[in-house]
């Protein structure tokens, strides 16, 4: 008599589940905004771009969170922990916006009088926050920025601006010395801070259109960005072993280009 023969059923082992991926924080199409002073300009120019809120209870930003009640936001109340994922410091708040200031490049060659910035470099996020902020003060059309070796608009970047993120473009350009072609080429007079240069500030005839060209803190301004400016330009100091900060010579050069289109 045979003998029977017994299956042997492979136990069927527990499937793993597939982690769940996490929707990325940043987005090619959005940015964060952070910290009172830049929420609350995106809330006064933009209310209708704003994505999502983060916000901290106890926080400055949860008395300006109250403004977001009336929009149909996705509003997420964090801890420190959350927020400093975006940036260090952060009030409390931040905002992602999926839309910026754009420059109408048309009606920027048509102005009479106009002036924009071109940063050669500037990697530093509170330069630049600076920057942009003294720009926008000063009735700035663009800055303009390198696409390599530069920062872009960070949070943090947006934070040191307060608030002028939103009303001044940030212009990203692959070839400096190109845009900088075409800016001559549409009236406008190129011209690079220097620190060695013997053409001061205090000299320069600030007339009609003016792009002035900052170059990094360490190095300044590249050769081939130097070579097409129309012409560099020192400002003057007492002391002539040190150089001035960049957001500093930009509040310098800009002020007088204001100083004399006013005249």
């Amino acid at each position: 008599m045979a003998k029977k023969k017994h299956s042997h059923q492979k136990s069927k082992k527990p499937q793993s589940k597939k982690p769940q991926s996490k929707k990325p924080l940043f987005s090619k199409h959005t940015r964060w905004v952070v910290g009172v002073h830049a929420c609350r300009e995106v809330l006064n120019v933009r209310p209708q771009s704003i994505v999502k809120a983060f916000v901290k209870r106890g926080s400055e930003g949860e008395e300006l969170s109250k403004n977001l009640n009336h929009l149909d936001l996705d509003v997420r109340w964090v801890n420190d922990q959350e927020l400093a994922k975006i940036a260090r410091t952060h009030q409390g708040i931040a905002l992602e916006v999926n839309d910026s200031p754009e420059l109408d490049w048309s009606s920027l060659y048509k102005k009479e009088k106009a002036i924009v910035l071109i940063l050669d470099g500037v990697v530093d996020p509170h330069n630049l926050g600076a920057i942009m902020r003294t720009a926008w003060l000063m009735g700035c059309e663009a800055v303009i920025t390198s696409q390599h070796r530069s920062v872009g608009l960070t949070p943090s970047v947006a934070k040191v601006a307060s608030g002028a993120a939103e009303h001044l473009p940030l212009v990203i350009e692959p070839q400096l010395p190109s845009i900088m072609k075409e800016l001559q080429d549409n009236g406008f007079w190129v011209l690079g801070l220097a620190h060695s240069e013997k053409n001061t500030l205090w000299k320069q005839e600030l007339d009609g259109k003016v792009a002035w060209v900052i170059g990094s803190e360490e190095k300044g301004l590249r050769k081939p960005v130097a070579n097409a400016c129309d012409q560099l330009v020192s400002i003057p100091q007492v002391i002539p072993t040190a150089s001035y900060n960049a957001s500093v010579a930009a509040a310098i050069a800009l002020t007088e280009t204001v100083r004399q289109h006013q005249q």
